[in-house]
């Protein structure tokens, strides 16, 4: 009888666990790369109300509308908006969301490593920033 009960627990815990609410261990990282994909399958695509639609309310905020956060994207970040190769590297858990690193090559061969900050709202990833910087030794 007892394992029959640790058995019933265990199955009840599994459902709960698999249930929304708490995310498995590789969930948000999936979560979080397959929005990230999206955003740049859309600006590949010149689709910038798709892509905006991907910030968080703070970036859709600053810039108001999805023309200009295009405009931004296209001359701040040359790399993400037209990249030769993209790569996606850690995540990293923070007290706010998560970091995403990626791994970004550009049409003249050169490297950069993006720093996506990632806040999860109404349930849903968002990205709430992204930095480059030149990309890490490897073990660094």
């Amino acid at each position: 009888m007892h394992r029959f009960i640790g058995l019933a627990l265990a199955l009840l815990a599994a459902a709960f666990l698999a249930r929304e609410g708490p995310a498995r261990a590789d969930e948000p990282a999936d979560s979080i790369q397959a929005v990230i994909v999206a955003q740049l399958d859309a600006l590949q695509a010149n689709d910038l109300t798709a892509a905006f639609a991907h910030a968080s309310p703070m970036i859709q905020s600053k810039f108001g509308t999805p023309e200009v956060f295009g405009r931004v994207v296209e001359t701040g970040y040359p790399v993400i908006w037209r990249p030769a190769f993209h790569e996606m590297l850690g995540l990293i858990e923070t007290a706010t969301g998560r970091i995403q690193l990626v791994l970004f090559q550009d049409r003249a061969g050169r490297l950069f490593e993006a720093v996506y900050d990632m806040r999860r709202i109404d349930g849903v990833w968002r990205i709430n920033g992204v930095y480059l910087r030149a990309p890490r030794a490897a073990g660094s």
